[in-house]
């Protein structure tokens, strides 16, 4: 059994398009309930469409799990915690409009602002199953990590 199968679904619900849409991570990929058709609206977006919220949290998780510079960030809070994220939000608009790096200090400014953008944008369950999936990407199996890894993740979500 492939290790995303024994981790529990988990979703939240956002604001979009006037409407409450869900996003669910499922088996280890990310379904936008409301947005059957992720790739004909990116084609749209890049013809100078709007980018929906939903398609916005799709962005953060891509980036999340093909980048995987949040994972110092997340690595340091087994719960959510609203005060680090309130700083993190100050630190972000910080780096943006003064160019001040207060966070993430080992990445490049622009991995930076990204990274602090997908642990501001996205639940802390999410950033979760985000940091378990850069892992087993590294290490397609999780061998060495594997019942830590889905302990955690299976009570993020719960």
């Amino acid at each position: 059994m492939h290790w995303t199968e024994r981790i529990p679904s988990a979703s939240f619900d956002v604001q979009c398009e006037g409407s409450n849409h869900k996003v669910v991570w499922s088996e280890g990929k990310l379904l936008l309930c409301a947005h059957p058709e992720v790739d004909a609206e990116k084609a749209l977006i890049a013809l100078g469409g709007k980018t929906p919220y939903c398609l916005q949290i799709l962005d953060l998780w891509e980036s999340a799990v093909s980048d995987g510079g949040f994972i110092e960030e997340w690595a340091g809070c087994f719960k959510a915690d609203k005060r680090r994220r309130w700083w993190l939000s100050t630190a972000l608009d910080r780096l943006k409009s003064e160019g001040v790096q207060d966070c993430l200090h080992d990445l490049p400014r622009a991995r930076a602002r990204k990274m602090c953008e997908v642990t501001i944008g996205l639940p802390h369950e999410f950033l979760d199953l985000a940091a378990v999936t850069v892992m087993a990407q590294a290490d397609e199996g999780l061998r060495d990590l594997d019942e830590y890894l889905l302990t955690h993740s299976t009570h993020a979500v719960q």
